[in-house]
């Protein structure tokens, strides 16, 4: 039998055997790769999300602290310059109002004096803020004595009530007051059973030991009103009022926390996401839906607050459980139970076979409250879909790598291949930044230099709380085109005064002028790109309000100066941009919009490099971190320079900047006329609440 002799096999043959392994096992490492980054991608942004979220609540919860603080200062700082007279409880009653007409939280606003008298002026049920005023007849030790006896005895018991009032009758005088029509205060009736010293609660004692601004923890308390009797959950903060280095009294201010329990509520990071306050002890101090915050105790005389540990919401009870966990590990947990002072910390545990992720962090200890917050989200909320959704794709990125790869190989060295590049890297940045790159590629090194550049700041407002509001009403496509329509008109506006797109952030946009190409005229034409994305995004929020969508307005901040331009991100990253102060100043002036009320913010430093500038003066700003203030303005149409408007909002401004006391009455001139003017109302406010001058101060960022 002959033998068979098998043909040879060239070399291609061989080639063409191994080339889909060759091309696969790239690919599967790629695709590992792409699912191992993804995965840990996820895992990042989830606890950003509950980072960011949480600092939004601790924001939150300062500013509710920090409001009855400023306030309670100022009572004090006011009540020391009083004489006493007969309009002593009518003035205190305006001022209480005031607040608590802009702090709805504000319950109580009182001021004991050393010799037992009270003035409180209290916000009831339906919303009529009324004025309680307990005059001491007598203050000897005796009467105090009497005075503590008539207290342990019941209103309840007839024969008891009769021997309270008759104790008190020569001691104290209780009356009630009421606002009537023509601005005064007017009696309305006397409280014959009330036995109280303000010098012997807690709230005067502790401010008047220590000379300084006092916080009593949280409390529970009933509310009486028409007889009906509800219970609350607040807190007190007090403030010494001295006179002459002595302490004639003390003023406090007591806030319910239903307030803080309201905006919880209203904070979703997620479908099934929980937020929730709690003290170093484990108990709640706010919990979205008030009624879980407190229980009845000794068959339903009293109430106390319910602890994280015992509440309904097994999630929020296992959250608890695993902080405490965790701290007793890594932080040696004290055997008393309290939690104490601990580090921002997200721990991944389990509830009912589900898992979560929980993020807590303590309060600023500066307040002297042991409160934390905590958020927590089930995992599947975060990875879920996704990661279904993720494993379909597997095949398209393969494809995509593979077509990419052998575009890339083919047409390296091609002017095609150029062409290409160009016109996608176009879509990202600026074109005359791609131009001037290629160009310039000698450009491309890290070095740096120093210039003098323009920066336009820009936000949207609201955006995140639309996309929740949406989130259930509309498909995901359609909010990412709405997103990508505005953001494509605002990078649309920048490049046309030849702007070079820094970054977008979510739905903030970043613009430098005069660079990488410098640009003489920079300042001018940043204000101008300024004003044009102003016009585009006020007709682009009417266009979806009228959709039925609650499309915020944008925020801008324009600023100029002298940063260091260069590439940044070592060898493995390519970023040009710009580092510098004057970056800072300009986000900070965009955010700075949403307290005054303005659309536009133009700084100082810009509107002097400009030819020409149509405006007004916003005020002198101080920024967070800053010892001098800015001087910040408002552009305005130029049909605005010689109106009425501007010229009573010049005046009212020259006259605040003097601290002369008339400025006040100049902007309450003007909002009669132009009510919805901003920066009218805003430095009315300022100094209706007793700020002076043109100088404004930001703690925030």
């Amino acid at each position: 039998m002959d033998r068979v002799i098998a043909p040879k096999k060239d070399l291609g043959s061989y080639f063409k055997l191994l080339a889909p392994v060759l091309v696969a096992i790239p690919a599967l490492s790629i695709l590992f790769l792409t699912f191992f980054f993804t995965s840990n991608q996820l895992n990042q942004w989830a606890k950003f999300s509950l980072r960011k979220t949480g600092q939004q609540v601790i924001e939150k919860t300062v500013d509710f602290l920090h409001s009855a603080d400023l306030s309670a200062h100022y009572n004090a700082t006011w009540i020391a310059s009083q004489s006493f007279s007969d309009t002593f409880a009518s003035d205190y009653y305006t001022i209480a109002k005031t607040q608590m007409f802009h702090y709805p939280h504000f319950q109580l606003i009182y001021f004991g004096d050393k010799n037992g008298n009270h003035w409180l002026n209290k916000r009831d049920p339906d919303d009529v803020v009324r004025a309680r005023v307990i005059e001491r007849l007598v203050d000897d030790p005796v009467s105090r004595e009497r005075l503590v006896q008539a207290a342990a005895l019941s209103e309840s018991l007839e024969w008891e009530k009769v021997q309270r009032q008759q104790i008190l009758a020569p001691i104290v005088r209780t009356s009630w007051y009421e606002w009537d029509p023509i601005g005064r205060l007017r009696f309305t009736f006397a409280d014959p059973f009330k036995a109280y010293d303000p010098r012997l609660r807690p709230w005067y004692t502790q401010a008047q030991i220590t000379r300084d601004k006092s916080w009593i923890d949280v409390y529970t308390w009933e509310n009486k009103f028409e007889n009906k009797i509800e219970r609350a959950a607040g807190i007190t903060m007090s403030y010494p009022v001295i006179r002459q280095g002595d302490v004639i009294g003390v003023t406090g201010i007591d806030l319910v926390l239903e307030e803080i329990s309201r905006f919880l509520g209203n904070i979703k990071v997620s479908a099934n996401s929980r937020t929730c306050i709690f003290d170093s002890k484990g108990q709640l101090v706010g919990l979205p839906g008030q009624k879980e915050l407190l229980r009845t105790v000794e068959g339903g005389k009293s109430m106390e607050r319910v602890r994280l540990a015992d509440i309904a919401d097994s999630a929020i009870a296992d959250s608890y459980r695993a902080l405490r966990e965790h701290l007793t590990t890594f932080h040696n947990l004290s055997g008393d139970g309290v939690l104490g002072q601990f580090e921002e910390v997200v721990i991944p545990f389990k509830s009912q076979e589900k898992s979560f992720l929980g993020f807590f962090q303590p309060l600023d200890p500066s307040f002297r409250l042991d409160w934390s917050v905590g958020i927590l989200v089930p995992e599947e909320d975060i990875v879920g879909n996704l990661t279904e959704q993720f494993r379909w794709v597997f095949v398209g990125i393969i494809v995509v790598v593979l077509v990419l790869l052998g575009l890339i190989l083919m047409n390296l060295r091609s002017e095609k291949d150029r062409r290409w590049i160009q016109g996608a890297f176009s879509k990202y940045v600026s074109p005359n930044r791609v131009e001037y790159l290629l160009k310039n590629p000698g450009h491309l090194s890290l070095g740096g230099e120093y210039r003098e550049c323009s920066f336009v700041m820009t936000d949207l407002k609201g955006f995140t709380s639309l996309m929740e509001m949406c989130s259930g009403r509309f498909d995901p496509e359609v909010i990412v085109n709405m997103l990508n329509e505005y953001l494509e008109g605002m990078v649309g506006i920048a490049f046309q005064f030849e702007g070079t797109l820094d970054r977008i952030v979510g739905d903030s946009v970043a613009v430098l002028f005069s660079a990488p190409v410098s640009q003489d005229d920079h300042a001018q034409r940043a204000v101008a790109c300024a004003l044009a994305m102003d016009r585009f995004a006020s007709d682009y929020s009417r266009k979806q309000q009228h959709n039925g969508l609650a499309f915020g307005h944008t925020r801008i901040g324009v600023n100029s100066g002298r940063v260091l331009l260069g590439n940044f991100g070592g060898r493995l990253v390519f970023d040009y941009r710009a580092l510098g102060d004057p970056i800072n100043v300009a986000s900070r002036l965009e955010s700075i919009n949403d307290t005054i009320g303005t659309h536009v913010l133009v700084s100082g430093e810009t509107v002097t490099r400009l030819p020409k500038f149509c405006g007004r003066l916003a005020g002198v700003l101080v920024l967070k971190g800053k010892e001098v203030g800015i001087r910040a303005y408002e552009p305005m149409p130029e049909e605005y320079l010689d109106s009425p408007l501007m010229r009573q909002y010049e005046e009212a401004y020259r006259l605040m900047a003097m601290e002369d006391p008339g400025a006040l009455a100049a902007f309450a001139q003007g909002l009669q006329q132009w009510p919805d003017d901003p920066l009218m109302r805003y430095h009315h406010t300022r100094l209706a609440m007793g700020e002076r001058g043109e100088r404004v101060v930001f703690n925030n960022k």
